[in-house]
């Protein structure tokens, strides 16, 4: 018996392969508006030991989110900790018209055909230290992905300084 050895070039395994898959991750800050109690503008120290951040991956028509707050130890040491969505209700937005709202449990939802992420307004709910939150936040057609990252790589992104805020309501 003799055993034949096919070599194949290495540019036509490359061109065979399949395309890696990849995604939009937008990562948006959370600010409070200064504004607390009964007087208007109200400053109130800001806290610079804990951020918050809403992290949004869109997956082709799946849009995955999540909260997550970094904490700042005495010596400056930050630990992060993620808190999925538990219900997303993504709507049309035409305005101040919310159209054709859909809700999902847990932290995936998928986009109506035809339609993007900037198409939508985003209501999510998740819990921190036994808290159910609310937040909500529509992107702006200028405001663009970090890039498009790996799927592997998303695990292992973490929010960067330079991202538009989202200001708490009140």
């Amino acid at each position: 018996m003799h055993s034949q050895i096919t070599v194949v070039p290495i540019f036509i395994l490359v061109a065979l392969a399949p395309p890696a898959l990849a995604i939009d991750v937008f990562k948006l800050q959370v600010v409070s508006d200064g504004r607390s109690g009964t007087l208007p503008f109200t400053p109130i120290p800001v806290d610079t030991s804990r951020q918050e951040w809403i992290v949004i991956t869109v997956n082709g028509r799946k849009v995955q989110i999540r909260h997550t707050t970094t904490v700042a130890n005495f010596v400056g040491m930050r630990s992060w900790f993620d808190h999925p969505a538990t219900l997303i209700r993504l709507c049309i937005e035409e305005g101040f018209e919310h159209k054709n709202c859909q809700t999902t449990k847990g932290d995936i939802a998928t986009l109506p055909k035809g339609k993007t992420i900037y198409d939508m307004g985003v209501d999510f709910k998740y819990e921190e230290g036994g808290v159910v939150v609310t937040r909500n936040f529509q992107l702006s057609p200028d405001f663009k992905p970090e890039a498009a990252q790996p799927l592997e790589q998303i695990e292992k992104a973490q929010p960067s300084q330079h991202l538009l805020s989202v200001y708490e309501r009140g």
